[in-house]
């Protein structure tokens, strides 16, 4: 067995934001539910919100030891051994860990924890959030363009691409390595931008292609400076 520091934080994701610290606002509706007490008073629920928000602890994990596991120990300490775990919740809250000043999506909770932490060369700490929306916004999104990769499509197309839509208007799939367009009915305005986009951060998406899309994914926007994390000291 090996043991890792655990310092989880919640988050609750507003536009170009992370928040940390806040009272929960309108994610306390998805946060009681996944607490199993969905007619929780939003007064107790805000408070539950702040008094789980922010705890550390040691945790000994194997070489079998998956991020579900892992969140299964996060939900205990929040108090409540509820069936928030042990199915996929992304729709309320999504799981992310932030290290050397990068926030890593994971949809994949059979991911093995010793991969991430290998992976990432993660020191004996790991920073885990949940993230719960504070609104109906999407995560990379540009000058009306929305990128995105979905977690698990490595190895089931030869070339590898980024989605994009379009002001909710079109949408296509375009290659990472030329910009060729792949796929869809993106107009010329917004193709030119989104290859341009694409092609100026190649390499970068080529590596998030390579290691991110077998569940696991950066958020483009943090490191692209567009969102911000706010009320968090943090060692990365």
């Amino acid at each position: 067995m090996e043991t890792v520091n655990i310092e989880y934080r919640s988050l609750v994701k507003v536009d170009w934001e992370y928040l940390h610290g806040t009272d929960g606002g309108i994610a306390l509706g998805d946060f009681a539910y996944l607490m199993s007490v969905p007619d929780l008073d939003s007064v107790i629920a805000s408070d539950l919100f702040l008094r789980y928000s922010h705890f550390v602890f040691s945790y000994d994990y194997s070489i079998d030891t998956t991020i579900k596991d892992l969140v299964k120990t996060i939900w205990e300490k929040h108090g409540t051994s509820g069936d928030a775990y042990k199915n996929d919740h992304s729709d309320y809250v999504s799981i992310c860990f932030f290290i050397h000043n990068q926030f890593i999506h994971c949809s994949n909770y059979n991911f093995a924890l010793t991969s991430l932490i290998e992976r990432f060369n993660v020191d004996g700490h790991l920073n885990v959030f949940f993230i719960y929306n504070g609104n109906a916004g999407e995560i990379w999104y540009d000058d009306g363009l929305r990128y995105y990769m979905r977690s698990h499509e490595q190895g089931s197309h030869s070339t590898p691409h980024v989605h994009v839509n379009y002001k909710h208007d079109a949408s296509g799939t375009i290659s990472i390595t030329d910009g060729t367009v792949l796929s869809g009915d993106l107009p010329k305005k917004a193709i030119k931008k989104a290859c341009e986009r694409i092609l100026n951060e190649q390499d970068y998406l080529i590596n998030c292609w390579n290691n991110m899309t077998d569940g696991l994914y950066i958020d483009i926007n943090y490191d692209w400076g567009k969102r911000k994390l706010l009320g968090v000291g943090i060692d990365t």
